[in-house]
């Protein structure tokens, strides 16, 4: 069965006013998923959800609006246990909140130019295989 995809793209909106429409959204959409009773139809445990945040250091870095910031690691935290997955995605994880990226259930690093955002990953990795980070090149020329 082919599930509906929806896609909210705030690129044309202003910063401000994005950091605070991503951060309501997120609410609304864990708040649905956690008063969604069991066996009804709507989102969450009936249809899980994966919420992708394109460009998540823009939202959810330090010096980004602390709405989008805490919704984020509030689903990141608890989102699993009421069908709420979040996918974070950018280019800088030095910029995401340890919270929000200690949950990630899986990594997913390419090359890495930056030894911040390569130690970030590390710090991420469990024990077992952290040694899995030294393959991550710090020169584009690896």
């Amino acid at each position: 069965m082919d599930r509906p995809v929806s896609v909210l793209d705030f690129s044309g909106v202003p910063a401000e006013a994005a950091d605070v429409a991503i951060g309501v959204v997120l609410d609304l959409l864990f708040e649905v998923a956690v008063r969604t009773p069991r066996g009804e139809t709507g989102i969450g445990r009936p249809s899980p959800v994966l919420i992708a945040l394109e460009e998540a250091h823009r939202y959810l870095g330090e010096s980004a609006n602390p709405k989008p910031r805490a919704a984020a690691n509030r689903i990141a935290r608890e989102g699993r246990k009421y069908g709420v997955g979040l996918l974070l995605i950018t280019q800088r994880p030095s910029e995401l909140p340890e919270t929000a990226l200690a949950q990630c259930g899986t990594l997913i690093a390419l090359r890495l130019s930056n030894s911040a955002d390569q130690g970030r990953i590390r710090a991420a990795l469990p024990d077992t295989v952290a040694g899995l980070a030294s393959v991550l090149s710090v020169s584009a020329d690896r």
